[in-house]
C-alpha cells in the first residue's frame, strides 16, 4: 500500500477484526445470471484479527484463521487497497456493508436474489444501485466494472494471456505504445486497456489527443496563449499539465493518458521535459522539474505515480520517422496484428449471424493478400491489412452478403493497396482482382 494509507493504518485498533481481500471483473461461470453483463468479484482470501499495531502506518500484527477457506463475492465491491467497511452512512450503502459483514465474519451465504433485484431493472439494464462505494465526499459510484475478460467479450480479438501480458506491461513500465500497421484495432483496443488497467469504466480517468505535425509544448505542457481581458498574453497549461494536476489529487485510483498518432508530431518538442518524466523510475515528487514558462510560485512540475502513458503507432506511413533511441527506451512497444485467422474473430463474426460462406471468403482472401505483403521486400509485416475492415457495426450481421464484401474491398482496401504499391500499380490491380475473383 502506499503513504495514502499511513494514517488510516495508525487508526486501526487492537481487536479489529480484517480480510484479506483480491477484486476482478468476470462474466463468466457466475452462480447466477447477470443478464450478460460484467461484474465485480471480489475473493475474501484469509481472515484475523489485529492483535499489535506498531504505530508507523505500516505493520500490523495479526492473528489469522488457520483453516478458512477462500470465499467469491459478488457485486459490491471495490478495488481501492485499504477499505474500511462503514456502517455510518445512508440506509443503502449501510445495507449493502452488513450483508458482506455477515458473509465475510458470519459465515451467511450471499443472497443473490437481493443484490440483482438492486443491480438489474426488469428489462435486464443496469439500475441504479452503486457498483463501487465511492469515499464519503462523492457519495456513491455507478461506475461499470471492467477487466481483462471484458476486453475480450467486446471483440478485441487477442488471447486474454495477451491482454494480461499488455496490461502487466502498462502497470510495471507505466508507458507503452501499441504499434501496427492500419485497421489492427489500436484506438479500440486502448480505451479499453485503460478501463481494465482501473478495474473499472470510468472515462473521467481517461484522456486521448491526437499529434500531429502542428502541436505543439504549449498545448501539451504550457505556453502563452491570448488573454482576450487584457488583450496580450499569459501562460496556459496544457493539457498533460492538467491531467498529471487532476491525477495528483486523487492517488488512489489510477489514470491513463492516450496519445493516438504518437510519432506524427515532434515528440522531443512536444513533451518537453516530460521526456525524462516519463521513465518509470523517474516518476513522484523526489523528481520534480521547473517547465519552462513556470510562473512565479509555481511548484515544480512531476508526472505522479498514477499517470500511465499509452501511445499508439502506425507502422504503415511512410512519411514518418521512426521515434529516436532516446524516446523509444522510454517507453516499452506491444505489437498489434491482423486477427482474421484468430479463432476469436471468426466466432465474433458467426456468433453474430454472418454467413458461414461469407465469414470464410473475408478470411481466406485477406490471409492469402496479408501473405503477399508480408513476403514483399519492400513491404513486410508493418503494412498488413488489418482485420478492423471486415468487422461491422451491430450485432446482427446476418444480412451482410458478398456485396458488402465488394464495396469494402474497393472503398477500403483497395486505396490502401494503390498507396502501398505505388511505383507498381499494376500489382496492386493484380492483388485487388485476387479479391474479387468469382
Amino acid at each position: 500500500m502506499g503513504d495514502q494509507y499511513l494514517e488510516e493504518v495508525k487508526a486501526v485498533e487492537v481487536g479489529t477484526r480484517i480480510a484479506i481481500k483480491a477484486t476482478r471483473t468476470t462474466k463468466h461461470d457466475l452462480p447466477f445470471d447477470a443478464k450478460g453483463h460484467t461484474v465485480s468479484r471480489m475473493t475474501i482470501k484469509a481472515l484475523g484479527t489485529v492483535t499489535a499495531n506498531r504505530g508507523d502506518g505500516r505493520h500490523l500484527e495479526v492473528e489469522w484463521v488457520t483453516d478458512y477457506e477462500p470465499r467469491d463475492w459478488y457485486f459490491y465491491t471495490i478495488i481501492q487497497n485499504f477499505w474500511k467497511l462503514r456502517t455510518d452512512t445512508d440506509y443503502k450503502l449501510l445495507t449493502y456493508a452488513r450483508k458482506l459483514i455477515d458473509f465475510i465474519w458470519g459465515e451467511v451465504d450471499q443472497d443473490y436474489d437481493w443484490f440483482l433485484r438492486q443491480w438489474y431493472g426488469d428489462d435486464g439494464s443496469l439500475a441504479t444501485a452503486p457498483l463501487i462505494p465511492a469515499d464519503d465526499s462523492t457519495g456513491t459510484s455507478i461506475l461499470e466494472p471492467y477487466g481483462p475478460e471484458t476486453i475480450i467479450d467486446e471483440g478485441a480479438f487477442l488471447s486474454l494471456s495477451t491482454v494480461t501480458e499488455i496490461l502487466d506491461l502498462l502497470r510495471r513500465k507505466q508507458a507503452v505504445i501499441l504499434q501496427g500497421p492500419p485497421g489492427v484495432g489500436k484506438t479500440y483496443l486502448a480505451r479499453r486497456l485503460a478501463f481494465a488497467l482501473m478495474g473499472e469504466k470510468d472515462t473521467d480517468r481517461v484522456r486521448l489527443v491526437q499529434f500531429h505535425q502542428s502541436y505543439g509544448y504549449d498545448d501539451f505542457m504550457q505556453g502563452y496563449r491570448p488573454e482576450p481581458e487584457t488583450s496580450g498574453f499569459a501562460v496556459r497549461d496544457g493539457v498533460f499539465y492538467r491531467f498529471c494536476n487532476t491525477a495528483r489529487k486523487d492517488p488512489e485510483r489510477d489514470y491513463v493518458f492516450i496519445i493516438d498518432e504518437i510519432n506524427r508530431g515532434n515528440l522531443s518538442q512536444i513533451l518537453g521535459e516530460a521526456l525524462m518524466l516519463l521513465e518509470s523510475d523517474k516518476r513522484g515528487r523526489d523528481f520534480a522539474v521547473p517547465l519552462l514558462y513556470q510562473r512565479d510560485g509555481e511548484p515544480d512540475f512531476y508526472i505522479p505515480e498514477n499517470v500511465h502513458v499509452l501511445g499508439l503507432m502506425n507502422l504503415a506511413d511512410r512519411s514518418l520517422a521512426m521515434i529516436d533511441y532516446a524516446l523509444r527506451r522510454r517507453f516499452a512497444f506491444h505489437d498489434l496484428g491482423p486477427a482474421f485467422e484468430h479463432e476469436s474473430f471468426q466466432r465474433w463474426q458467426a456468433d453474430r449471424g454472418m454467413d458461414e460462406k461469407l465469414l470464410e471468403l473475408v478470411v481466406t482472401r485477406l490471409s492469402a493478400l496479408n501473405e503477399q505483403i508480408k513476403a514483399d521486400p519492400l513491404l513486410g509485416r508493418n503494412y498488413l491489412i488489418g482485420h478492423s475492415f471486415f468487422v461491422p457495426r451491430g450485432d446482427d450481421l446476418a444480412g451482410l452478403d458478398e456485396q458488402w464484401y465488394r464495396q469494402m474491398v474497393l472503398t477500403e482496401v483497395a486505396p490502401l493497396l494503390r498507396e502501398y504499391w505505388y511505383d507498381n500499380p499494376t500489382k496492386a490491380e493484380e492483388a485487388k482482382n485476387q479479391l474479387l475473383r468469382s
